[in-house]
């Protein structure tokens, strides 16, 4: 696989703050109530609007359930009777549906708040409950520190919401690959990235990309080659999409020859490459955004935000 170009530059979405908006609870990965370390209370996102009752979980955002003992039969989690047996002392993680989720990176009230903030949600939103995590064991003992720590979080990051398990993978620095590149080989299950990487941020989403080729390499291949083929041809065998040259990268002699689908996906053009050997891109550009801003990647590609979600629980 050749190596990605690295794209500087990234939109900007313009960060209002202030009252009237819905309110989103912080949670951790778990599914627990981030707390304020002065107040003790519940954080939120915006600024809870009037009898906002923080103890009231909305299904559409990141929570826990809170039972309450039942004495008969059952009923309402969220008020009168809960489920025989349920201790209302031991939250539990809620595990949300991939339409939940992107109604919520949707929303109108996420997209006024910054786009860490945006981030996190959606992100504690894709943890799964520990019981249906996957194990994507990494060798990064050939990468330094700073770097080898932003790579281990990236790559928890995504295993928190995966319940794949994929064989390991390696990772290395190669010092004379170009600035921003990465490589993933399938053969030896080895992704190489360049030791010229502007920022952790960038180096970490570089990994999630090239993480996305090993996981599409070796489980899910049959999946994600059927979208990309449904995206490319539908039901015919006439290509929906003109097949050409990526003019992105007009003028680099190492990708003049890069032959896209460009209309595969709105995410990027780049998630349209053609590789004789039936590889794609498109779930690799799908990670990796919603690795970065996953609310941009359910705007731009809400059938893709869905797929990877998918893709990655094994549905």
């Amino acid at each position: 696989m050749e190596p990605r170009p690295w794209r500087r530059g990234e939109q900007k979405t313009k960060v209002i703050r202030g009252t009237g908006i819905l309110s989103i609870p912080l949670v951790d990965s778990p599914g627990n109530p981030l707390l304020d370390p002065k107040t003790k209370q519940p954080q939120f996102v915006g600024a809870p609007p009037k009898g906002w009752d923080a103890d009231r979980v909305d299904n559409l955002v990141p929570g826990t359930l809170k039972g309450i003992r039942a004495e008969g039969p059952g009923g309402s989690i969220f008020g009168g009777e809960g489920p025989p047996g349920l201790d209302d002392s031991m939250p539990r993680p809620i595990q949300h549906s991939p339409n939940s989720i992107l109604d919520v990176a949707r929303s109108p009230e996420l997209a006024m708040t910054p786009k860490a903030d945006r981030r996190k949600i959606i992100h504690d939103m894709l943890a799964l409950p520990v019981e249906g995590k996957g194990q994507f064991p990494v060798d990064t003992s050939a990468v330094s520190v700073p770097f080898g720590s932003a790579a281990t979080q990236a790559i928890q990051r995504i295993e928190a919401w995966s319940s794949l398990r994929p064989p390991a993978v390696h990772l290395v620095v190669d010092p004379v690959m170009a600035e921003g590149e990465g490589d993933y080989s399938w053969r030896s299950r080895t992704i190489s990235l360049s030791a010229w990487i502007p920022s952790t941020l960038a180096a970490a989403s570089a990994l999630v990309h090239e993480f996305g080729h090993h996981l599409e390499w070796t489980v899910l291949r049959k999946e994600v080659d059927s979208e990309f083929a449904a995206r490319v041809f539908g039901k015919s065998r006439v290509p929906l999409t003109t097949l050409r040259k990526w003019k992105a990268l007009a003028g680099n002699p190492k990708f003049e020859s890069m032959l896209v689908y460009p209309d595969v996906s709105g995410v990027d053009p780049y998630a349209g490459r053609d590789y004789p050997n039936g590889q794609t891109e498109l779930f690799s550009v799908g990670l990796e955004m919603m690795f970065q801003d996953p609310s941009r990647l359910a705007e731009l590609d809400p059938a893709l935000f869905l797929k990877v979600i998918d893709w990655l629980r094994g549905s």
